[in-house]
């Protein structure tokens, strides 16, 4: 499924991008959680993982849409924030009725963490939405690379989907 899912968000960045929209919006999916960040260790501890981006960079993809965002971060309550130092993308993905983020090193890319939930069903990361919240889809154990140090998320409860205007 994960494969599917980084697949699916991938192939947005080779598709046009939305018309008609250029607002900026700050996506945050957030989960409790237990891993390590820069080597610390943390035990159900709430991970919020914040990148922005201007809509109009929304691109279609094959089950679903896509955006780069810049600047993205990683928060680990009692731990500490860091700035990932790879290309992230939050998506959505009707098809599938999850949305989450995703880094985007490596030939497929994996997704870091997603919420699964039928209100995904109408969205296209255009507009504000939510708070979503279901259950996650994580990449157990897999190392993502923060200005910190790398990321690892073991386990996850519920996760929660969100997108505002500033």
């Amino acid at each position: 499924m994960r494969v599917l899912l980084a697949a699916a968000a991938l192939a947005g960045l080779v598709s046009l991008p939305l018309a008609g929209h250029a607002e900026l919006i700050t996506y945050t999916e957030s989960v409790v959680a237990s891993g390590s960040l820069a080597g610390r260790p943390f035990t159900n501890a709430v991970v919020t993982i914040t990148g922005s981006a201007d809509t109009s960079q929304v691109e279609p993809s094959f089950a679903g849409y896509a955006v780069l965002t810049s600047g993205a971060r990683v928060t680990v309550a009692g731990v500490g924030t860091f700035t990932f130092n790879d290309p992230i993308q939050f998506f959505v993905s009707p098809m599938f009725d999850v949305a989450g983020v995703s880094d985007l090193t490596g030939p497929l890319g994996l997704d870091i963490v997603d919420t699964q939930n039928s209100a995904f069903e109408t969205y296209s990361l255009i507009t504000a939405f939510g708070p979503v919240t279901g259950p996650p889809v994580v990449n157990a154990g897999d190392p993502f690379s923060t200005s910190g140090g790398a990321l690892v998320l073991n386990s996850a409860g519920d996760s929660t989907f969100t997108a505002t205007e500033p």
